[in-house]
């Protein structure tokens, strides 16, 4: 950790993560986290993740 903005924002998705899993079976179809990698650097995850599939299936 180095006390970023990201660092909350990691602690965050994972914390909402834990609830819902824990609530899986009141929930309606899939839920999906998806948590970019080298989101700060020119050009960023997004675009290699996007081209890997990661939004493949998600409406």
């Amino acid at each position: 950790m180095h006390a970023c903005g990201h660092d909350i924002h990691t602690a965050a998705i994972l914390g909402v993560a834990r609830v819902l899993s824990e609530a899986k079976s009141a929930i309606q179809g899939n839920v999906v986290f998806i948590h970019q990698f080298a989101e700060v650097k020119i050009p960023g995850g997004a675009i290699s993740m996007m081209e890997d599939g990661c939004l493949e299936g998600v409406m």
